[in-house]
């Protein structure tokens, strides 16, 4: 597919919560984007501007009150349960920012695991699960338990298990956000060069403004709405353009 292809569309999407019988919250308030292959968008916002219930909506784990996500012009909640799971399967890979892996399991096993899940035979991917490991710096910790892995190199075997469906989405979660600034670097050097190289879309949230110039666009979100859609920026004239002060931390 072609790089300028828009591979997800968001159109003026809502999530409310009730609070009682009369009363709503309302968490995302319209929002509105559309998407290519090969882009890195990094998704920034004070805590409770709705990051993480965008993400949620994004990956399929919950539904909004309106508006529709399109992937590969397929509306994800206007298809029955089987085929919204198999679309979501092929189409898009998670990662988290504690890893979220089975310190019981060896790296080889942690993909073999994740193909399983799919429903992929295991027997015939030996070469693609060291293939993805070697892409991740990993090749040599093939069969070395998570547990005795570093956190970077956990957060590296994180990529690989979302990368072994061969997805066109990839959603990070805070995905420095357990790493110190210098391994944080090399993660995001590493995600940039396999997006760019596999031509895939990468959609992060975080709070980590260091890594605000590895993306390609910036959405910055306030109170559930897109308050600005940024090209490439610094931390420093994120920080400085428009007034915008330096968000707290989420705990």
């Amino acid at each position: 597919m072609n790089a300028v292809y828009p591979i997800l569309r968001v159109k003026n999407l809502k999530k409310e919560y009730s609070m009682g019988l009369k009363s709503t919250f309302k968490v995302l308030q319209g929002v509105s984007f559309i998407a290519t292959l090969g882009e890195i968008i990094i998704l920034m916002g004070p805590s409770g501007s709705g990051k993480s219930t965008l993400i949620n909506l994004l990956t399929g784990l919950e539904e909004p009150t309106e508006g529709s996500i399109e992937v590969k012009n397929q509306n994800i909640f206007g298809l029955h349960d089987n085929m919204r799971t198999e679309l979501r399967r092929d189409n898009l890979g998670i990662i988290f920012q504690f890893f979220e892996l089975h310190n019981g399991l060896t790296c080889r096993e942690t993909l073999e695991l994740k193909l399983l899940i799919n429903k992929t035979d295991c027997n015939n991917e030996s070469e693609r699960i060291f293939r993805l490991l070697e892409e991740v710096g990993l090749q040599e910790k093939i069969d070395t338990f998570v547990d005795q892995l570093s956190r970077g190199e956990k957060q590296r075997l994180a990529i690989a298990r979302a990368l072994v469906s061969d997805p066109h989405i990839i959603f990070a979660d805070e995905p420095t956000g357990a790493l110190d600034f210098e391994t944080a670097t090399e993660i995001m050097a590493l995600l940039r060069i396999i997006v760019k190289k596999k031509n895939r879309l990468l959609i992060i949230s975080t709070h980590d403004y260091n890594i605000l110039q590895d993306g390609d666009r910036v959405l910055v979100l306030e109170d559930g709405k897109i308050l600005k859609d940024l090209p490439s920026i610094s931390r420093e004239d994120f920080l400085q353009s428009n007034g915008i002060e330096e968000y707290t931390l989420e705990v």
